[in-house]
């Protein structure tokens, strides 16, 4: 009987030294990406930024203005508040809607939609958001020579009206 409790009790505590193995959750994409929108990381997010990059229902070509948008974002201290839910989905090119039904956001979709991206809905206190994430990014912090791998944005708007 002891010898029953004994080996009960050990594999208790294996089982349990087994599941703190140094296994760690990744935070998903739109999760990382948010977080740096939340700490006001401007440099970092325009470091992230694919080109050419749809904003709003406008195609950015130039680094320099992409860079310029989320230091923009930044500065004005924006934030997604309280966020209500984050839903992220595969992006498909009817999804031009969501930006805007205009020439240049079908013309986006059809020529610089990445093929494994994601649609990611982030609908909080301040509005609802849709952001275009895809593939991974190397982004490299100019003033401290930092490197991060980022998830690549290729498309934000926001706050949209729901219709």
């Amino acid at each position: 009987m002891k010898k029953a409790v004994l080996l009960l009790i050990s594999v208790a505590i294996i089982a349990g030294l087994m599941s703190c193995t140094t296994y760690s959750q990744r935070r998903s994409s739109s999760d990382r990406i948010i977080g740096l929108v939340n700490a006001q990381e401007g440099a970092w997010l325009g470091g992230a930024t694919a080109l050419p990059f749809l904003f709003d229902r406008e195609i950015i070509v130039l680094e320099r203005d992409s860079n310029m948008i989320w230091q923009n974002i930044t500065n004005a201290g924006f934030s997604f508040e309280e966020i209500i839910s984050v839903e992220s989905i595969p992006v498909s090119s009817g999804d031009y809607r969501f930006f805007g039904d205009t020439f240049e956001v079908r013309t986006w979709f059809k020529n610089h939609l990445p093929r494994r991206a994601s649609l990611v809905k982030i609908n909080c206190k301040n509005g609802l958001y849709y952001m275009i994430l895809g593939g991974r990014t190397r982004v490299r912090a100019e003033s401290s020579g930092a490197r991060r791998t980022l998830p690549a944005i290729h498309g934000f708007t926001g706050p949209v009206e729901v219709r």
